[in-house]
């Protein structure tokens, strides 16, 4: 039988001789982290939890091993010196409390008394403690549920734990899944840096001695990675300082000293995985009033400023790459005329529909942008002036047969002029808009003839 003593070196010497004649196989803690850490490791058979603990009270330890898997039916058999300490065991999930001051032998009895109760009755372990009298405390309905108060901390963050003990790795993972975290968890650095690539956790928690490869290492691979170079990382390490602060040096938020206090690791990680959250959506915030920024109001496709940044793009490839970009402007017949006449709203109505059936007539690899209120650009990479002239008739015809109806009810039209840059994108928007205006010479002359 094992029996989990949680307490002080002085009530350890006390009842760890009389436990052990009486059968019990007696594991030892002194506070509250390594109590934790045991009970998820030996699984014992009864737990016996001092009022006052270092590292955290008797309390808080009786809270947490309810809420972990491997004891949360454990029976838990308190030792407090007053009313008000048993009362606290009591609340947080004691079943039966003695007097600190109880002889050896009244702790092996009580111990065997809880054993066999829960041997007999396997539900939920209730609190039932011996009558006193002098109005000792009288226990609650047994915790069950969410943790409550001050122990609860927000959850709702992706946490990745890689730790090579299976005991502290699976008090980890428990632990913050009660608080409402996602959690995964590897034993091999290596297995964990490519879960880490693959989908980057909001933090991380790493031991630095692991057996493929040093924590450290797995911390330089990870921040080398583009994937990887924001994700939070919080070292655990039991190791000196010059390890922790070479840690820090190469990007790790902070650390946390093993034996811990797991109330600390949960108060270091929501503090972590809040910050990441806050950074994402500021980012968020950013990418949005960029996209508003390069984006046309009316029409959804990139501006000019945008148009702008693509064609500066392209024409380094081409260069680069000896290829070949053209670019063809389309600017839409009448436009202020209609505006003028019919109002502008009537005459947007229709620049929306004539920008949806560009956008469809488009190839995936060109690029679509508003120039300006009555003109569209097309930049057409990897195009010469054969394909721009190919497109521009494509195009001109896609619209003319849509049947897109202008304000004056006749179909509306774009005109094209075709470009294919010679010598710099400057000299390449020049060429457009004199190719332009001659389109737009022959069309008048056509007309009028």
């Amino acid at each position: 039988m094992q029996l989990l003593l949680a307490c002080s070196e002085e009530l350890a010497r006390r009842h760890a001789a009389d436990l052990g004649s009486e059968g019990w196989n007696v594991v030892v803690a002194h506070d509250v982290p390594t109590a934790l850490m045991q009970a998820h490791r030996v699984g014992p058979d009864v737990v016996a939890v001092a009022a006052r603990l270092p590292g955290g009270d008797g309390a808080t330890l009786v809270s947490r091993l309810r809420h972990l898997a491997a004891t949360s039916l454990t029976p838990v058999l308190g030792l407090a010196d007053g009313a008000d300490g048993q009362q606290a065991l009591y609340e947080a999930g004691a079943q039966r409390c003695l007097d600190a001051e109880a002889a050896p032998g009244e702790l092996a009895a009580a111990a065997r008394t809880l054993t066999l109760r829960a041997t007999a009755d396997p539900g939920p372990a209730q609190a039932a403690p011996p009558s006193h009298a002098g109005g000792s405390p009288s226990p609650p309905a047994p915790a069950t549920g969410a943790l409550t108060g001050q122990d609860t901390l927000s959850g709702g963050g992706r946490v990745m734990v890689v730790e090579d003990d299976a005991s502290v790795r699976g008090l980890l993972i428990q632990t913050l899944e009660l608080e409402g975290y996602v959690v995964v968890g590897f034993e091999a650095a290596g297995r964990g840096l490519d879960a880490a690539l693959a989908r980057p956790p909001d933090v991380l928690l790493l031991d630095v001695m692991l057996p493929d490869m040093s924590g450290l290492e797995l911390l330089r691979r990870l921040r080398e990675s583009e994937a990887g170079s924001e994700v939070p990382v919080l070292l655990i390490s039991a190791l000196d300082d010059a390890t922790v602060v070479e840690g820090l040096r190469q990007g790790a938020q902070d650390y946390i000293r093993k034996p811990f206090d797991i109330d600390e690791v949960l108060a270091r990680v929501a503090a972590a995985v809040q910050a990441k959250q806050a950074r994402d959506r500021l980012r968020g915030h950013v990418d949005e009033l960029e996209n508003r920024a390069l984006s046309d109001r009316l029409t959804g496709l990139p501006n000019r400023r945008a148009a702008e940044q693509d064609l500066e793009r392209f024409a380094a490839q081409t260069a680069r790459l000896d290829g070949q970009l053209s670019l063809l402007a389309l600017e839409v017949d009448d436009y202020e005329q209609l505006a003028a006449d019919h109002g502008r709203d009537a005459a947007d109505r229709m620049v929306v529909a004539l920008a949806s059936r560009l956008a469809a007539t488009c190839r995936t690899a060109d690029v679509l942008a508003r120039w300006s209120e009555r003109i569209f650009v097309v930049l057409l990479p990897w195009t010469g002036s054969e394909g721009a002239g190919q497109a521009a008739v494509r195009i001109r015809g896609a619209v003319a047969a849509a049947g897109i109806r202008r304000p004056d009810g006749a179909h509306a039209s774009v005109t094209v002029g075709a470009a294919t840059m010679r010598e710099s994108t400057r000299q390449l928007l020049v060429d457009a808009e004199a190719a332009l205006r001659s389109a737009a010479h022959a069309a008048s002359s056509h007309t009028a003839g």
